[in-house]
């Protein structure tokens, strides 16, 4: 990748900053980048653009040039471009921020203060506002998905402010050595988007690694306002897609044999829930030899179902490699998922419509194992709208 901007002698710490069309955001972060009580040369920040046919590049230079850029010929996603970014890093320490949010003077300090070797170190985050959470720690489905605990509550509601184990970071703040992003692997470039943190936590702590909160490095968020031009049901691609390759990469033996028949059960239960409720697929859902069909013609009205398939055919069309890209990182395993489970167990959530009828029927309840245990949440309890 082409990389211009003025160069600088080794910082300590480099700011990546992933942008897609974020002007009117970057007017916002990067002077709050600029102002970090910091001694001089200790920070850099690191621009990587995602194809913007904005000026986001053209207003950064003017205005803040002693930033670095990264210009991509088009929109790599966000798993690539941080990688990217961290590549092209010259700090001995990356953080990673968000291009829709902004941050008080003390926010690297923290992060620097509370720095340990062989530690990701995750930020909190808050509404634009600080008045609700947005990410202070993360919850494990059993099938690969996550959750923002907490998430739109008020801020009086958060976990005390301690640097407590977290189950993987928030990729839109936080703070790691750079040549533990490299050696680790870092995002999947696969991911696109979306769970490439969790995903990335996941394999931080089987390989031996940590993740720890540090409450006082302390952002404010716009909100999904990149992920939310992706469109809602585009965004399902992702999260369907992401959530198994989380599931079927890191899942140790047995749990993997274990909780696979359910995990399949779970998302081939979503598609015919999206698919019953679609009445252009209305000829799939009758018994050919026991109601009358006036044609088998299917027309695909839902985008959520649409995507659910996408996510489906994806998965079948490069199972070949995710199987590599299983084995690799099982081999690189020095620590159990039972440990892991003992600190972060996973969680049954109804998430979709009919979900409820699944996670209470009978038949669905056998496939569950004994171990590892999951624990019940109502999703109101963990999101608040």
């Amino acid at each position: 990748m082409v990389e211009t901007g003025v160069q600088m002698s080794r910082p300590e710490v480099s700011v990546v900053v992933v942008n897609l069309n974020g002007k009117k955001h970057l007017e916002h972060l990067l002077p709050s980048l600029m102002a970090q009580d910091l001694p001089k040369g200790a920070m850099e920040v690191v621009l990587v653009d995602n194809g913007s046919t904005d000026d986001s590049l053209a207003f950064a230079a003017k205005h803040f040039p002693g930033i670095r850029f990264v210009p991509l010929q088009k929109n790599y996603g966000f798993a690539t471009a941080n990688t990217e970014g961290v590549k092209a890093a010259k700090g001995r320490c990356v953080a990673l921020v968000n291009n829709d949010m902004k941050v008080p003077l003390d926010w690297l300090r923290h992060f620097l203060d509370d720095a340990e070797e062989g530690t990701v170190l995750a930020g909190r985050i808050l509404d634009w506002e600080g008045r609700k959470i947005d990410f202070v720690r993360g919850l494990l489905t059993f099938d690969g998905h996550a959750f923002q605990e907490g998430q739109g509550f008020p801020i009086a509601q958060a976990p005390p402010p301690e640097a407590t184990p977290l189950p993987f970071p928030c990729g839109g703040n936080c703070f790691f050595e750079r040549d533990l992003y490299i050696a680790s692997g870092g995002f999947d470039a696969d991911f696109f988007a979306y769970l490439e943190d969790v995903d990335w936590g996941r394999r931080l702590w089987l390989t031996g690694h940590q993740v720890k909160a540090c409450p006082g490095a302390v952002v404010r968020h716009r909100g999904s306002a990149t992920g939310l031009k992706l469109g809602m049901y585009k965004r399902a691609f992702l999260f369907e897609k992401n959530a198994f390759l989380t599931f079927y990469k890191n899942m140790e033996e047995p749990f993997f044999r274990a909780l696979l028949p359910a995990v399949l059960m779970t998302w081939e239960h979503r598609v015919a829930a999206l698919m019953k409720a679609d009445p252009g697929t209305h000829p799939l859902v009758l018994d050919p030899y026991r109601q009358k069909i006036k044609s088998d013609t299917v027309r695909i009205k839902s985008s959520h179902l649409v995507n659910h398939l996408r996510a489906f055919r994806w998965v079948h069309e490069n199972f070949h490699a995710l199987g590599k890209k299983r084995r690799l990182v099982q081999a690189g395993r020095k620590s159990s998922d039972a440990e892991y489970f003992k600190l972060f167990p996973l969680h049954l959530v109804p998430t979709y419509p009919g979900d409820d009828l699944l996670f209470t029927n009978p038949a669905f309840l056998e496939l569950l194992p004994t171990e590892p245990k999951l624990v019940p949440r109502a999703l109101d309890t963990i999101l608040h709208a």
